[in-house]
């Protein structure tokens, strides 16, 4: 009876762990917006939703009230449509740019300044940023609630106008 009960003990804590371990990350703010990815392999354009965590990020664009494409930012990865997750800076090698920092898919989503805030420039409600070099040619400014990322280098370009 200890045996049976020493066992039903540690498989109720393995299922409890393994419930934990499979968890969705938690996000905080949830907010709608016309999103268009349009980069050489990407091309999305339409409604969606941008879910923001603490260290996380969704985004998923729908068509016909199903979600067309699902991008999942980490610190350590970059997961698309759930079946396919790399490394932030494999990511961008395959899909933007391999000149581009690994976290600028998270920064772009969560507004911040990109390339260590390089040429940064402040307005009355957002910033702006021009970064050219010989492999990019950058514009990239948020205003209120709209975000564009704008490479013609590199035929990449992110909007995103909140809703």
């Amino acid at each position: 009876m200890k045996r049976f009960l020493f066992t039903s003990k540690y498989l109720t804590l393995l299922f409890a762990v393994m419930l934990l371990g499979c968890a969705k990350p938690s996000y905080q703010t949830q907010k709608s917006a016309l999103i268009v990815i349009k980069t050489p392999q990407l091309k999305y354009a339409d409604m969606g939703f941008i879910y923001q965590g603490k260290e996380s990020s969704k985004v998923e664009i729908y068509a016909n009230a199903q979600p067309l494409f699902v991008l999942s930012i980490y610190p350590n990865s970059i997961c698309m449509n759930k079946l396919k997750c790399l490394e932030p800076s494999r990511f961008n090698e395959q899909f933007l740019s391999p000149h581009y920092p690994k976290d600028l898919l998270s920064n772009i989503f969560n507004q911040k300044p990109i390339f260590d805030a390089q040429n940064l420039t402040q307005t009355p409600n957002g910033f702006k940023q021009r970064i050219k070099t010989q492999n990019v040619d950058i514009a990239y400014s948020i205003i209120g609630d709209r975000t564009i990322f704008r490479d013609s280098s590199n035929s990449v370009m992110i909007k995103i106008s909140g809703q």
